[in-house]
């Protein structure tokens, strides 16, 4: 007698019509051997189990990830503190989050390498297209009609499938110079690593392995306006009593 959970069967056929995996298609069929005899009793449930799991596995987008068959990040470096750095989305990954990526990637490798800024010199995103096209099933139904010695049939056949989607898959990449400090004379964005870092992890729930402290900050000259302090910084630090404080780098406390 088959335990709970386990099925006895002669023939049985499993169709997945439409799985998208990263933008690709896949059509599969299953049909087990007929007849079963008792030895050959199938228990079913561990393999449902495991394709359940792999379509909901197949139908995220990109995680935040070495470059694999879904695609992720990847990097290639330059210099001693260069590195060129690019994301890779599937198909249900947003512009949006690839930008994310490619920038948690860097600030990520900054902080691995004891840098605590970096800029980016240069940057491409876009998207590579595909297309799908569903599979097609048809099916027919017929009715017939007798009278006396004449039969009459009547059939209709429908058919489903066939359309073609466009798949869009987004990609993204950053060179960057890491610094060990903010400069004070550079015109473009400088990035904070540690701050980069704590906000897109935070944005998508991603759990950090370790985590990063902000670079400690020198006192600069004293100040009491903005105006007292060079370009890139600002008057912060002030103290309740004198309205004095210090010039410290933008994006610090």
């Amino acid at each position: 007698t088959p335990m709970a959970g386990e099925l006895t069967v002669k023939t049985v056929q499993l169709w997945i019509r439409v799985v998208r995996f990263g933008g690709i298609a896949l059509s599969i069929r299953c049909r087990l051997p007929s007849p079963l005899r008792g030895d050959d009793t199938m228990t079913i449930r561990g393999m449902l189990a495991g394709l359940a799991l792999a379509l909901a596995f197949a139908s995220c987008a990109t995680p935040y990830q070495n470059q694999g068959f879904r695609g992720g990040f990847s990097e290639t470096q330059l210099d001693e503190n260069v590195y060129t750095v690019q994301f890779q989305g599937n198909g249900y990954t947003s512009g949006e989050r690839a930008v994310d990526f490619t920038l948690l990637r860097s600030a990520e490798l900054a902080l691995d390498h004891g840098f605590q800024f970096f800029v980016i010199v240069a940057q491409q995103s876009g998207y590579r297209y595909g297309t799908y096209t569903t599979p097609t099933q048809s099916n027919t139904t017929a009715t017939a009609n007798s009278y006396g010695s004449t039969t009459t049939v009547r059939a209709t056949t429908t058919t489903t499938g066939g359309e073609t989607h466009l798949i869009a898959k987004p990609g993204t990449s950053n060179t960057i110079v890491c610094l060990k400090e903010r400069p004070t004379n550079y015109q473009g964005m400088v990035y904070n690593a540690a701050f980069v870092y704590r906000s897109i992890t935070q944005k998508y729930g991603i759990g950090a392995d370790f985590s990063y402290a902000e670079p400690p900050v020198p006192d600069g000259p004293a100040c009491t306006v903005e105006g007292d302090c060079d370009i890139g910084k600002w008057c912060g630090r002030k103290d309740e009593n004198t309205g004095r404080g210090s010039c410290i780098p933008i994006g610090t406390r």
